[in-house]
């Protein structure tokens, strides 16, 4: 006569924590495997870098930026004219091109790869979460310096929620 089958132990929190983001191993094993040793496979450390990067001018902008609508278009232009603050404001603006980029670029290559799957789902709609994020401060920020293209981005996202299906207001 056979035995039946032992269920399966319940497991806690914190080891299904512990599966879907991997931390022990993250700490005490963690080895680059060979396979993912290609530019495909560090786009999430340039994204990382890029990000402190935009932050980091973020932050010395807001020493000088007013976000006024009638004045932040000639506080633009005044930063475009002052050398440092020239390389600064144009670091951050093609820096949030740059990730946003980036960011598409990871989200595909994890799709393509399947890092999504086997015990990561979290991880995949944590960077679901993060890519939207990233979005809504593009489409914020695209709108700060109120020139006249840029003045109509709310506008634009506006127009293109209705074509995607959003109700009107």
């Amino acid at each position: 006569m056979s035995k039946a089958p032992a269920l399966p132990r319940r497991r806690s929190f914190g080891e299904v924590i512990e599966d879907q983001l991997a931390l022990r191993q993250l700490l005490r094993e963690y080895l680059i495997p060979t396979e993912t040793n290609n530019i495909w496979y560090t786009l999430g450390g340039v994204l990382a870098i890029t990000l402190a990067l935009e932050v980091f001018t973020g932050i010395l902008l807001t020493f000088v930026y007013a976000p006024d609508a009638g004045k932040a278009f000639a506080i633009t232009s005044d930063l475009l004219k002052t050398p440092v603050w020239s390389v600064i404001i144009n670091f951050h603006f093609w820096a949030a091109y740059v990730i946003f980029a980036l960011v598409m670029v990871h989200m595909v290559r994890v799709f393509v790869t399947g890092g999504y799957r086997v015990g990561k789902q979290s991880l995949w709609l944590g960077g679901v979460l993060l890519a939207g994020c990233v979005l809504l401060a593009f489409i914020t920020g695209e709108s700060l310096h109120w020139d006249r293209s840029d003045s109509r981005s709310p506008g634009t996202c506006r127009s293109s929620s209705r074509q995607w299906g959003s109700p009107r207001p």
